[in-house]
C-alpha cells in the first residue's frame, strides 16, 4: 500500500499497436501472459473514479463484510504458503509502488482481484480475503495475469492514527488517493492483540480478528467524520496552525518509506501547498521537504547499524528507489558509504564498554 495521493505520468515511448484487446474483458478471453508492451498507455479521457469519501466506504464496505463474516484475514506469511513466482515485468503506471512500511499494513479489496507480491511469493487477493503485512516486508500491489480491474483500499498503521489509501486498477493504470485519519488513542494495542490472535490461532480467533477489525473501522470512520464536520464549519486557516504541522510531521515519521511530496502532505491534511510550507517552516524551522529527508536519513542509519540488510534494501525501506543515488547522498552527509558506515558503527560498538 501507499499512503499518498498519486498519478502514474505517461511514459515516453512507442504507443501501444492498434488493436489491443481492451481491458476489463472476461478473464478467458485475455492471454495469460500479456506482454507490458500492449499495454495501451492511460488515456487522459476517462479517468478512473476515486471515491473521497473514504469513511463512506469504510463503514458501507468493509464493516458489513466483517460484520458478516464473509472477510478471511491472513497474514503476508501466507504468501509463502502459495506458489513462488517470478515478479512480472509490468508498465510503472499499471503497479503500486513497491514499498516497505515502519508499521502494519491491511489490504482490503473492495472489487475484482489483485496480487500482493511478497518477497517472491504470490498472494490472490479478492473482496472475500484481507491480507496484514508486517513492517519491514517489501511488497508490491500488481494487477493478476489476466490484468482483471480492481479496487482495494489500505490501512498504515501507525501509533497514533491510521495512512489511508485507496487505489484503483482500471485496466491501464493504477491510480491512487490517500488521507490519514488520526485518532484519539494508540492504535499498538489493537494491532497487537490482531497479530497475536493471526498468529497463535487460536479456538475463536477469527472471532476475536474480526472485533479488532470492526473496533479499528470504527474508530477510524469516527475520526473521518470529525474531521469533515470540522472543516465543513470552519476554513483550515481557523484551526490551530500546530495542529497541521504535528499532524503533518507524524505523518512523516510513519510513512518515511513511501513517496512522499509537498502536494501529497498538504492533500492528507487539507491546505495548499504553500501554505503547509510556510507553515511547516515557521513552526519547524525547515522546509517539509528537508524534515522528510532528515527523517529518512535517520531510519538508514538505525538499519544500517542494526539489521544485515543489503544496502538497496535498506535505501528501498529509507523511501530510495535507487541504491546508487543513496549511496551517493549518504556519503554526501555522512563523508562515507553506507558500507563503511556499517563496519565502523560495528567496530566502535563492539570497543564500547560494557
Amino acid at each position: 500500500m501507499e499512503p499518498t495521493s498519486r498519478e502514474h505520468r505517461r511514459p515516453s515511448g512507442r504507443r501501444a499497436a492498434a488493436g489491443t484487446e481492451p481491458a476489463g474483458t472476461s478473464a478467458g478471453a485475455l492471454p495469460a501472459e500479456r506482454p507490458a508492451a500492449m499495454l495501451a498507455p492511460p488515456q487522459s479521457a476517462s479517468p478512473p473514479i476515486l471515491e473521497a469519501d473514504h469513511a463512506r466506504l469504510i463503514a458501507e464496505v468493509v464493516m458489513p463484510r466483517l460484520a458478516a463474516g464473509t472477510i478471511e484475514t491472513v497474514s503476508s506469511d501466507a504468501a509463502r504458503a502459495e506458489h513462488a513466482e517470478p515478479l512480472r515485468r509490468l508498465p510503472a503506471y499499471c503497479v503500486a509502488r513497491r514499498h516497505a512500511a515502519s508499521a502494519y499494513e491491511v489490504y482490503w479489496v473492495l472489487e475484482g482481484r489483485c496480487v500482493l507480491w511478497v518477497a517472491g511469493h504470490a498472494l490472490r487477493l479478492d473482496p472475500r480475503r484481507a491480507c496484514i503485512v508486517q513492517p519491514g516486508e517489501t511488497h508490491e500491489l500488481r494487477p493478476n495475469a489476466q490484468l482483471d480491474r480492481f479496487r482495494v483500499i489500505g490501512w498504515t498503521l501507525a501509533p497514533r492514527g491510521v495512512g489511508i489509501a485507496e487505489g484503483i486498477f482500471d485496466g491501464q493504470r493504477y491510480r491512487v488517493a490517500a488521507t490519514f485519519a488520526a485518532l484519539d488513542a494508540p492504535t499498538g494495542p489493537l494491532t497487537e492483540r490482531l497479530v497475536h490472535e493471526l498468529a497463535d490461532r487460536q479456538p475463536y480467533h477469527d472471532l476475536l480478528v474480526r472485533a479488532a477489525l470492526l473496533e479499528l473501522c470504527g474508530r477510524i470512520v469516527r475520526a473521518l467524520i470529525e474531521t469533515q464536520c470540522r472543516e465543513g464549519t470552519s476554513t483550515a486557516r481557523e484551526l490551530p496552525p500546530s495542529q497541521y504541522v504535528e499532524q503533518v510531521a507524524r505523518y512523516v515519521e510513519q510513512q518515511h518509506g513511501t513517496e512522499v511530496t509537498l502536494k501529497h502532505l498538504a492533500a492528507a491534511v487539507g491546505l495548499s501547498p504553500n501554505y503547509l510550507a510556510t507553515l511547516f517552516r515557521r513552526y519547524m524551522g525547515r522546509s517539509v521537504m528537508a524534515y522528510v529527508r532528515e527523517i529518512r536519513h535517520l531510519h538508514a542509519l538505525t538499519l544500517l547499524r542494526t539489521t544485515e540488510l543489503s544496502v538497496a534494501e535498506v535505501a528501498l525501506r529509507a523511501g530510495h528507489e535507487d541504491p546508487y543515488h543513496f549511496s551517493r547522498v549518504f556519503k554526501a552527509r555522512e563523508g562515507c558509504t553506507p558500507a563503511q558506515y556499517r563496519r565502523l558503527a560495528r567496530a566502535s560498538a563492539g570497543s564500547a564498554p560494557p
